[in-house]
């Protein structure tokens, strides 16, 4: 979700104002094409949470308050919980863990080169990938839309993963509805979604994998593997070029790092891997995010990288 505190809201919310009975807002956190997430102050139980507003036209869609409810019975320390689905009036909201710190795509465009170095991201990835396993094996939830922007570092240095399920809920409910086209082009999550969710195939945990890979590469190289005006075509049709590759057509191959270092050469595992997740064959990617994890070769503790 962009940041974008220059911009009027889109409901015409005010700092301060009591929405919900009891939650008191305090900014506007950011917004995409179709939701706005505030900060506000659970005044009942005294906690900061996010509350992420669900589009007008779509409100009183029994799916996204299933979906939250599902993810809601999440308990995993690298997944923002949920804590409830709001609703008052003709508004809804979905009441978020609030975390204070900045999103993977935000640290790594403030960075010299752009790009990260594999060590750097090891210990994230390790618990990105102990989350979706969670996520994906005893709770059988999908993310759905897997990006650096979903990827958020908190205080202490460690991985939160947000909007399990929550967005894709909501594009989906507007497009049963017809309520306006969802403009792709625009967004970043479908540049990580593989040609199985893309043509509308039944979700599976391989869609979720083949964007882990995808967002890999884009936190190495600085760009999706397919990005641009006919991102879907190239996805749906051509071969992602390797993270090596796509380094040196974007110029990052011998560029500095935030510390002045010189990029390191891309482990051979960690090539392997991510082309693996972007097989255009969902049967021959990995199957879990566990065998990801092995797969990079960082070692069996995926929470201390």
């Amino acid at each position: 979700m962009d940041n974008l505190p220059f911009r009027p809201p889109l409901r015409g919310f005010a700092a301060g104002q009591t929405v919900f009975v009891s939650h008191t807002l305090v900014r506007l956190l950011g917004r995409g094409g179709l939701c706005e997430v505030w900060l506000a102050r659970d005044e009942v139980s005294g906690r900061e949470v996010a509350l992420k507003f669900v589009p007008e036209p779509i409100s009183g869609i029994d799916d996204i308050c299933r979906v939250a409810r599902c993810v809601g019975a999440l308990s995993h320390p690298r997944i923002v919980r949920v804590y409830d689905f709001l609703r008052e009036g003709g508004t809804e909201a979905v009441s978020m863990e609030y975390v204070a710190g900045e999103s993977l795509a935000s640290r790594r465009s403030e960075r010299a080169a752009q790009v990260y170095q594999p060590a750097e991201l090891t210990k994230w990835v390790g618990q990105l990938c102990e989350a979706l396993e969670y996520a994906h094996t005893p709770a059988k939830i999908l993310h759905r839309d897997l990006k650096p922007a979903n990827l958020m570092v908190d205080g202490g240095g460690d991985l939160k993963v947000v909007d399990m399920g929550i967005s894709v809920a909501v594009e989906e409910a507007i497009s049963v509805l017809s309520i306006h086209p969802v403009v792709y082009e625009r967004r970043a999550g479908p540049m990580h979604w593989g040609p199985q969710q893309l043509m509308g195939e039944k979700p599976a945990v391989t869609d979720d994998l083949y964007s882990l890979g995808s967002v890999l590469h884009e936190l190495l190289t600085g760009k999706p593997p397919f990005h641009g005006p006919n991102f879907m075509m190239q996805i749906l049709n051509e071969v992602p070029p390797s993270v090596t590759e796509r380094r040196e057509t974007l110029g990052a191959v011998g560029g500095q790092g935030a510390k002045g270092e010189l990029l390191e050469t891309i482990p051979q595992a960690w090539e392997e891997t991510i082309a693996a997740c972007l097989e255009k064959d969902s049967a021959k990617r990995p199957q879990s995010a566990a065998e990801v994890w092995r797969r990079l070769g960082c070692g069996q503790d995926a929470r201390n990288g």
